[in-house]
């Protein structure tokens, strides 16, 4: 029951907005559909968003879609636009007027400008593009698209710096197409 799911997350999120009131912005990552077994679905999402933007006041809401579970790690191509507008509009139906951020396998300056320009979503959180390439903001803004180094979403950067097979404390994190990743400190 969507109630039940949500109740534990909404006293955190209370818990945080009211430690960090007019000092960072507070918001939530749902995942908006998660194409598995026993997941929820759109429906269940916008019932579980709406509950927790009724209890608390939210900056925004951060959505992907897909799940991250078993291997090998599986998610729906993010080039669906079918998706985002999908998860988007009922965001937007149910909790405007918080503004929504989608996320996860976005790398790509014009599909980013895509979303937003059709009204899809509010913000695009390109973490890993911005990986592979520092730079990769400043390059979409002067137009110099075929300069991006490209993120080819193979995860190395997360899956080595969590990995639990070595004895290390912290993992060096690192990146198939930016080899500065983890080094940044020795090579300046």
């Amino acid at each position: 029951d969507a109630a039940a799911r949500t109740r534990f997350v909404s006293q955190v999120v209370a818990a945080v907005r009211e430690e960090v009131e007019g000092r960072v912005a507070v918001g939530i990552r749902i995942c908006g559909q998660e194409h598995r077994e026993g997941g929820y679905d759109l429906l269940g999402m916008r019932e579980m968003i709406t509950l927790i933007a009724e209890s608390v006041n939210l900056d925004f809401v951060s959505v992907d879609v897909g799940h991250s579970w078993g291997a090998p790690y599986v998610q729906p191509s993010y080039y669906d636009h079918a998706q985002y507008r999908e998860v988007g509009r009922a965001i937007r139906a149910d909790v405007a007027p918080v503004p929504v951020l989608f996320s996860g396998r976005i790398n790509d300056a014009i599909i980013a400008e895509d979303l937003l320009s059709k009204g899809m979503c509010d913000l695009v959180g390109m973490t890993r593009a911005g990986i592979a390439d520092p730079e990769f903001a400043n390059k979409a803004r002067t137009g110099r698209f075929g300069a991006i180094r490209r993120c080819i979403g193979c995860n190395r950067c997360i899956a080595e710096s969590i990995d639990t097979t070595t004895p290390a404390m912290f993992h060096r994190p690192v990146c198939s197409v930016n080899p500065s990743v983890g080094h940044e400190l020795e090579w300046e």
